[in-house]
């Protein structure tokens, strides 16, 4: 459950930032803590992605999250909800945006991230934005394009597909 927010907190929380689908801009594999937010209006929405962040904690230090071990694992699956009403139909505030209202989680999980930056509903708008401090976002959008140019991104090798008579998508 959250927890509410301490002065640091919502110092960061305005500074956030907004990623904009056509910035990408290095080559590292960070472990990041950014924020999607659901742009759309189901309220009992869920998305289940496969792989999870494993976090094995200090020993010495349980309470603090920053210290220990945190790794990106392709084994098993994360659960992100995005539900704005309970079982009941009462508002769940804790997990809403200050700003706009909107639900939202925070992710760590690199392709976890890209899914959510690059998912569409069927009417081609964007369903999720990623919200986050800029310094986080920017090493986001380098391992993006790092990945592109590595050619492990589908999209990269659009040009091949056409050769072969499929249609690009916007």
């Amino acid at each position: 459950m959250a927890h509410p927010a301490s002065r640091e907190e919502e110092r960061a929380l305005a500074n956030e930032t907004v990623l904009r689908p056509d910035a990408v801009g290095g080559d590292t594999l960070p472990f990041l803590r950014i924020k999607v937010v659901y742009l759309g209006g189901n309220t009992k929405k869920t998305e289940r992605l496969k792989g999870q962040v494993i976090e094995v904690r200090d020993p010495d230090h349980p309470d603090d999250p920053d210290r220990g071990l945190k790794e990106q694992s392709p084994i098993g699956y994360t659960m992100y909800d995005f539900s704005t009403v309970d079982d009941r139909g009462r508002k769940i505030t804790t997990r809403l945006h200050h700003e706009d209202g909107r639900p939202f989680r925070v992710v760590s999980h690199l392709e976890h991230l890209r899914f959510f930056f690059r998912k569409r509903g069927a009417d081609k708008e964007r369903m999720y934005e990623l919200r986050g401090q800029k310094k986080d976002l920017v090493k986001f959008q380098d391992w993006l394009k790092t990945r592109a140019q590595r050619k492990q991104d589908p999209d990269s090798g659009a040009g091949a597909l056409q050769k072969m008579g499929f249609e690009g998508r916007e």
